[in-house]
């Protein structure tokens, strides 16, 4: 009973920050429409903000990498953080590390590991046996085609996780959480697709983590 209680009242407080920034995010819409310039691509004629977190703005930049931290324990619990994009045209919500392929990174894996320290702060290395599959989606702003390369980390159980510069909070819980955050519509949509695919991925390979050195 205790831990269905702890539960619940996680689950409600991951609720409560939502509707807090949404709300925010409302009260300011005004300021943001001010702030917006025009953004020309082929076909479609939008308005952005002057500072926009698209992952393809450029067609050459169109490539971006998610990572799933999964924390050992028992039961395991995976790392997810909180943006409130108010600056931006994007309602609130949870999402996992996650950002662009940038030039200063030799392959996806140094992209991985650099979001994951940006992010959450944890340092740790990514290699090609953490990934788990590729994300081929549309970018929602530009119509851009975008591959997403998917990660999922194992990390000590004693390992904090920091908010970085552009993330309100850092969380770690169960699975049944992250299925709460999708249920509800708080976890992005392509994260939620991620978290599909990893949960399929791991169930036909279930040495897949245990076979990560933490």
């Amino acid at each position: 009973m205790g831990k269905k209680k702890a539960q619940r009242r996680q689950e409600t407080d991951l609720v409560r920050i939502y509707q807090n920034a949404l709300n925010a995010q409302k009260r300011n819409r005004a300021h943001i429409e001010q702030r917006s310039e025009r953004l020309h691509h082929p076909g479609r004629l939008v308005e952005l903000p002057k500072t926009s977190s698209t992952i393809s703005l450029q067609s050459k930049n169109a490539v971006a990498v998610f990572i799933i931290p999964v924390f050992d324990c028992m039961p395991l619990e995976y790392g997810f953080i909180f943006e409130n994009k108010a600056k931006h045209r994007f309602a609130p919500a949870y999402f996992f590390p996650s950002g662009n392929i940038d030039t200063i990174d030799r392959d996806p894996e140094e992209a991985a590991a650099r979001e994951l320290k940006e992010e959450v702060g944890i340092g740790t290395r990514i290699l090609r046996e953490h990934r788990f599959g590729n994300l081929y989606v549309r970018d929602h702003e530009t119509m851009l085609p975008v591959c997403i390369f998917l990660y999922a980390r194992r990390i000590g159980n004693a390992t904090y996780m920091i908010p970085g510069a552009d993330q309100l909070e850092a969380h770690r819980a169960p699975k049944e959480h992250i299925e709460f955050l999708i249920r509800q519509g708080y976890l992005g949509l392509n994260h939620a697709v991620a978290w599909r695919m990893f949960k399929s991925f791991v169930n036909r390979n279930p040495r897949f983590l245990t076979n990560q050195h933490v």
